[in-house]
């Protein structure tokens, strides 16, 4: 089996178990892949922190420091305590085995919960994979550091360490009807730890910083920018070189390669949309901007899926008795569950989850219009 088909098969087995968490997953494999960092948000109960660790069991020889911030959090317990007979000596040196220093993978759960003397320590580790031990720096194996919590950073001392997730993610509880009741009835499914390697996420690494970037991209990259940053929100060149340059692995590239592609496409960069945003509220927008560029299709069936609702509500309103009319929002409905099951639409990962939201936003309705034709149940009720 190929390096990437073994990649993709293990995403496939995580959105199998976890639903409605494909862009997540997706996310965290180009993370470490690409040595990126991610952040991801959402409520109590999302399953933020059991992906993280299910993900880090089947990398085998990954070491992984995975550690509950708290407002009482210290330096000493993610970095290591003091070695006092090096203090007493004028040096600040810490002893780092088993900690954060000599780990490949960093998981701070709730980490905007840790103050900002605690958590300001990782900037150098995140940027430069340096760490300032006592009298020395030292190099650091941290390949990704991944932080996860219910809230974003409420102090402005902690900007910094933000704007180095290179990915963020919100999650947001279950809408699929099918999903809960596969979660809550069926029995859980596991996956066998240990499948992976680091070794196979430097070889996706080392095959994906060789990629050119087409000249479609580059010129989809540039209009996008400006569209972005005309609607008011952030696009830096920093940014952007995280998505597309030619230093080290980029995201893009690095999702370029998860999808089996050689170069990279406009397709790659609508992971911009997860790299940009600095609130949840404004990942609408963005994407929006971003689909409208890179997946066309994504926007188009946004389109319908928002009219059919709007549609809907109106019916609903004038009191949904109407069977024709009914007959054709039910209609309307199944078109785009079917158009979705098209060429056009086979794609996978995080691209593949917004398809999945979309479909998801309409299947209530749908029920309702099926309801009220085959059981005469009003839709006003």
């Amino acid at each position: 089996m190929s390096n990437n088909a073994k990649l993709l098969k293990i995403e496939a087995a995580l959105n199998s178990i976890y639903p409605e968490r494909n862009a997540f997953i997706r996310g965290l494999i180009i993370s470490i892949i690409a040595e990126s960092h991610l952040f991801v948000i959402g409520e109590p109960g999302t399953a933020k922190t059991e992906i993280v660790q299910t993900l880090m069991a089947m990398i085998g020889d990954a070491k992984l420091f995975d550690f509950l911030m708290m407002r009482s959090t210290t330096p000493d317990e993610v970095f290591g305590p003091i070695d006092i007979d090096a203090y007493k000596k004028g040096n600040c040196k810490r002893f780092t085995e088993n900690t954060s220093i000599d780990a490949d993978v960093v998981f701070l759960d709730e980490v905007f919960k840790g103050g900002s003397v605690t958590l300001n320590g990782f900037l150098r580790m995140m940027s430069q994979r340096e760490f300032t031990n006592g009298a020395s720096m030292v190099d650091v194996p941290l390949k990704t550091l991944i932080g996860a919590s219910n809230e974003l950073a409420q102090e402005d001392d902690l900007a910094a360490m933000f704007s180095r997730f290179s990915l963020r993610y919100e999650v947001k509880p279950l809408r699929d009807e099918a999903a809960i009741k596969g979660i809550l009835f069926n029995a859980p499914r596991r996956i066998k730890p240990g499948a992976l390697s680091l070794a196979d996420f430097a070889d996706a690494r080392d095959a994906a910083s060789a990629f050119d970037v087409s000249d479609d991209a580059k010129q989809t990259l540039f209009e996008m920018r400006a569209a972005l940053i005309d609607k008011g929100f952030n696009c830096d060149i920093r940014r952007l070189n995280k998505l597309v340059g030619s230093r080290g692995c980029a995201l893009a590239k690095a999702h370029c390669w998860l999808r089996g592609g050689t170069i990279v496409e406009p397709i790659d960069l609508a992971i911009i949309a997860d790299a940009i945003w600095e609130t949840p509220q404004q990942l609408r927008g963005i994407k929006r901007i971003v689909n409208a560029f890179c997946i066309p299709q994504i926007e188009r069936l946004r389109s319908m899926c928002d009219a059919l609702i709007e549609d809907f509500g109106l019916f609903k309103a004038a009191d949904g008795g109407d069977s024709g009319k009914a007959g054709e929002l039910l209609a309307r409905a199944r078109d785009i569950e079917m158009m979705v099951k098209g060429p056009e639409f086979n794609i996978s990962g995080g691209i593949a989850g917004d398809v999945g939201d979309l479909v998801a936003s309409i299947k209530p309705l749908k029920r309702r219009l099926a309801a009220s034709l085959t059981g005469g149940i009003s839709i006003a009720s």
